[in-house]
């Protein structure tokens, strides 16, 4: 049996991950200038953009987990489920908070939370598997 090159797999994971941020930050920007010149449907089609960028970034991930081993597989879904935790709980206590009195905080904020979630988790996760 040939055994996959984890080094191939996480670089080509890497470059659809930079891609799609890159795409991601390039068309929210786009979006968040161009919307106040909009109205009704426009404004919310165009605040839309980003999204295809996201679906790369998730496709990104798929299709690294599918190219990895086992090992990996195991460490990133307990990175994921650590991820979900933490910014379940960081996400639903402001919640609470707001219901008391805290300030609004747009929902575009709930996916960098978890993205950076998932970075606490990874780390954890590598400092645990040294």
């Amino acid at each position: 049996m040939i055994m996959a090159d984890p080094t191939r797999h996480a670089k080509r994971y890497a470059v659809r991950f930079v891609i799609g941020i890159a795409l991601y930050a390039l068309l929210l920007v786009a979006a968040v200038l161009a919307a106040p010149q909009l109205e009704g449907t426009a404004r919310m089609l165009v605040m839309l953009l980003p999204l295809p960028a996201i679906l790369v970034v998730a496709w990104a991930l798929w299709r690294y987990l599918l190219d990895s081993d086992e090992m990996v597989r195991r460490d990133q879904l307990v990175s994921i489920a650590l991820a979900f935790g933490l910014g379940s709980i960081l996400t639903f206590t402001y919640g609470l908070l707001q219901v008391a009195g805290a300030p609004a905080i747009s929902w575009v904020w709930v996916w960098p939370v978890y993205a950076a979630c998932w970075l606490i988790a990874r780390l954890v996760q590598h400092l645990h598997n040294r």
